[in-house]
């Protein structure tokens, strides 16, 4: 395992005890306090050098230096990932696991965005449509479009880069990707296409005030604005991933992990996300658009059910406990959840 940018350590050091089959670790800073502290922290572990090797310099010249050398790549540089994840992807082995945290907000600079991540990120002052009703998606866009910056570069690797979970979470984004060696070919790339939306939300139109296009909608047309684009039409997570880690977070002791509840009940959302989600990746905030106190948590997960039994793709969303995945029109999401909310409890 490689923890690129380590600081004082810890990540390093808890992969090398805390993860079963990691023979070694290391860990890497360009900055000689931190090294130091890493040092101590690897120490007072009881880990031996053996288990975690921790060095100074430039964690993208270590692995430009070392190709396919490391099943496991950790980016967590407190900022914009963009410029590591080339290396990052050439250092590792086939079917690796790249983890990368990016805790830059691509909304703040629309042209750096474009420049970093090959898309279009969604302004910081948007149509009324999505201030009201789809505030929800935004941060999707922000976590496809890191998405898509990890698939272009490992296209330009001859490899493939398979989502395994991709989260959302207070100021950050963390993704889990597993990278393959595939021959190179147009033909590999996922999907790419724009979000446009209607100007203005519209509660009882037949179709959802946003979708996805094929290509941004042209000048002539005024009923749509463009949002967002181009975004890769990945799966966010794999369901069999996500059902694993579940799995491994029910055998870990609860006195190990204070922070099991928080954490089992966003994978359960994730998983949910993967597998009833299905053709609707964005999301309306339903908060917005109702009266308050607005829906609780069981009100949208009966609201999902209503809408999977309508045939409609729905779930709620990872990262947004207020907001509703549906691939219908909003005005059948207020329907179901009003209706969800008419439930007597058990």
């Amino acid at each position: 395992v490689l923890d690129a940018m380590c600081g004082g350590g810890v990540r390093a050091t808890r992969y090398a005890l805390e993860v079963p089959g990691v023979a070694r670790a290391v860990a890497v800073d360009l900055d000689p306090a931190s090294v130091a502290v890493a040092r101590q922290t690897v120490a007072l572990s009881g880990a031996t050098d053996a288990q975690v090797e921790v060095r100074q310099g430039d964690c993208a010249a270590l692995m430009r230096a070392s190709p396919k050398a490391f099943q496991v790549v950790d980016l967590d540089p407190c900022g914009s990932p963009a410029d590591f994840i080339s290396a990052a992807i050439g250092a590792l082995q086939p079917g690796g696991l790249l983890c990368v945290a990016s805790t830059e907000d691509p909304a703040l600079d629309l042209r750096l965005c474009a420049r970093r991540y090959g898309g279009r990120c969604l302004p910081k002052s948007p149509p009324t449509c999505v201030r009201s009703v789809g505030a929800g998606l935004a941060d999707e866009v922000k976590l496809r479009l890191l998405l898509k910056k990890i698939s272009d570069v490992a296209t330009a690797h001859g490899r493939r880069a398979v989502p395994l979970l991709s989260l959302s979470l207070d100021f950050f984004r963390r993704c889990y990707v597993a990278i393959e060696d595939v021959a190179s070919s147009p033909s590999g790339n996922p999907s790419e296409e724009w979000i446009a939306v209607a100007k203005e939300p519209v509660e009882n139109s037949p179709a959802p005030p946003f979708r996805w296009l094929t290509k941004p909608p042209s000048a002539a047309d005024t009923t749509t604005a463009w949002i967002a684009g181009p975004l890769p039409l990945l799966p966010l997570h794999d369901p069999s991933f996500v059902s694993a880690v579940v799995e491994e977070l029910d055998s870990t002791p609860a006195k190990d992990m204070v922070s099991r509840p928080r954490l089992r009940a966003l994978l359960e959302v994730a998983r949910e996300e993967a597998v009833t989600g299905g053709a609707a990746p964005l999301a309306y905030n339903l908060r917005r658009v109702l009266p308050p106190p607005g829906p609780s948590s069981t009100d949208l997960a009966r609201a999902v059910q209503l809408l999977l039994s309508q045939g409609h793709a729905a779930a709620r969303c990872h990262g947004d406990d207020s907001s509703l995945k549906a691939s219908c029109s909003l005005a059948d999401v207020i329907t179901a959840v009003k209706k969800a909310q008419e439930t007597p409890p058990l």
